[in-house]
C-alpha cells in the first residue's frame, strides 16, 4: 500500500478501513486515478469523496454566509431610511422561519422598512412577515442612527435540508463512476465514504432515511472534531 501517494481523506479512509478488520485493501484497484479509490478482498468497491459545498439551488436561500455579504447594503440602506426618533439604538438579527416551501430572495425583505416604522421597540422579537422574524437586541451605548444590521440566520432544519441536498449530490456524482465501469459486477458492492467539510458536528441530529443510496450498499460519514473522528453510517441496504 502506498500511502504517499494518497491524498489526506484517503487516509482517513483507509484508516477506517483497517480498524473494521480488513487486511486486503487495495489503493486504486483498477489503475491510477480511477474508480474506486480502495478495494477489499476484491469484493468491495470503495469510493472516497469530500463532502462539500456544491451549488446553489435555483429559486432557494443560499446558506448563511452568502445571505449576510449578498444582503448587507441592501438592509443597511433600509436601515438607514429609518430617523433617529430617541436616543437608543437597536442592533438587529433577521431569521428565516421556514424553509419547506421555495422562498423567493427578493421578496424577503420586502415589509422590512414599512414594519420599522411603527415596531415596538420594547418587544425583543417580531415577525415581519411568515418567512421573516427579527430580533431586536438594544445597544449600550446611544447612536445617530436607530437600527444598526447583525447577522442573518437559518433555522437548523434548513440546514439539515441543504445537508442533505449536498449528500445526495454526492451520491449522484459518484453513481455516474459506477455505471461508467464496463463490467459493474467486478465488485461485489460499492461504498461510498464522505469526508465532511461542512459542518463541524456530533452527526446525531440529521435523518438520514430520504437519502437515495443508488448502487452504493452503504453511505459512510466521517467528519473531524477537535482532531477527534466521528463516523456514521448513514445509510446501509441490508
Amino acid at each position: 500500500m502506498k500511502s504517499e501517494l494518497m491524498k489526506e481523506e484517503e487516509k482517513i479512509v483507509f484508516e477506517y478501513l483497517s480498524s473494521l478488520g480488513f487486511n486486503n485493501i487495495f489503493y486504486e484497484p483498477l489503475g491510477i486515478s480511477t474508480f474506486p479509490d480502495f478495494g477489499i478482498d476484491k469484493k468491495i468497491g470503495v469510493e472516497v469523496r469530500r463532502l462539500n459545498r456544491n451549488h446553489i439551488y435555483e429559486n432557494e436561500i443560499p446558506e448563511a454566509d452568502n445571505l449576510n455579504s449578498k444582503y448587507k447594503n441592501e438592509i443597511n440602506k433600509i436601515l438607514n431610511s429609518i430617523k433617529q426618533d430617541g436616543k437608543a439604538t437597536y442592533f438587529i438579527d433577521f431569521k428565516i422561519k421556514k424553509s419547506n416551501a421555495i422562498i423567493y430572495e427578493k421578496s424577503l425583505f420586502k415589509n422590512l422598512k414599512s414594519y420599522l416604522k411603527t415596531c415596538d421597540t420594547n418587544s425583543n422579537s417580531h415577525n415581519i412577515d411568515e418567512n421573516l422574524n427579527m430580533i431586536l437586541i438594544k445597544s449600550s451605548f446611544d447612536c445617530e442612527k436607530k437600527f444598526k444590521f447583525n447577522a442573518i440566520q437559518l433555522p437548523f432544519f434548513f440546514i439539515e435540508e441543504q445537508y442533505l441536498k449536498d449528500i445526495q449530490f454526492c451520491i449522484n456524482d459518484k453513481q455516474k463512476k459506477i455505471d461508467a465501469l464496463k463490467n459493474k459486477t467486478i465488485f461485489n458492492e460499492y461504498w461510498l465514504v464522505l469526508i465532511d467539510y461542512l459542518f463541524q458536528d456530533n452527526l446525531t441530529e440529521y435523518e438520514f432515511n430520504s437519502l437515495d443510496t443508488k448502487d452504493f450498499s452503504k453511505i459512510i460519514l466521517i467528519n473531524k472534531i477537535n482532531q477527534n473522528i466521528s463516523i456514521k453510517i448513514i445509510k446501509e441496504q441490508i
